[in-house]
């Protein structure tokens, strides 16, 4: 058996499985947020400081409310700015339907405190099973249920 381990944000292509209700095509499409947790671990110094990390878990829904993956990550801490503005760096996986999108980004987060999603451009690196060789961007939007929109290339 070969592991692989991968650092970066998922890409996806869909395909229909029990329990979601409808395929998500490569190409353009958007998501939304759902429920979400997130665990933050204050390492170092008390308070915001550089390697604190926020692990988060967040569903995924489309048009219609219905949950068809989820996101899950971690963001670290590099340095944290003036104007409570820390520089971080993003690695997440989408899990939708058979496969796993693999995503990365650097962003600054407005307000470590509140853990309220700030707009960020993501990199879609790769991914698994049908989402292997992909590749696009992710525009993750602001608030507490954010826009996920995708624009993935696929490769077969």
């Amino acid at each position: 058996m070969r592991w692989v381990v991968v650092f970066g944000l998922a890409s996806m292509t869909l395909t229909t499985l029990p329990g979601y209700a409808q395929e998500v095509p490569c190409g353009a499409f958007t998501l939304t947020g759902g429920s979400k947790t997130t665990d933050i671990i204050d390492l170092g110094e008390p308070g915001t400081s550089a390697g604190d990390l926020r692990i988060v878990e967040r569903q995924l829904v489309d048009a219609d409310g219905t949950t068809v993956g989820a996101l899950s990550g971690r963001s670290i801490i590099l340095r944290p700015g003036g104007d409570n503005l820390p520089t971080m760096m993003g690695d997440w996986r989408i899990r939708i339907h058979d496969g796993t999108l693999v995503a990365s980004a650097l962003f600054d987060h407005e307000n470590t405190d509140t853990q309220t999603t700030t707009p960020v451009d993501v990199a879609i690196v790769g991914g698994t099973g049908p989402y292997r060789g992909a590749y696009g961007t992710l525009a993750i939007g602001a608030g507490d249920k954010p826009t996920y929109d995708f624009d993935i290339s696929c490769r077969e």
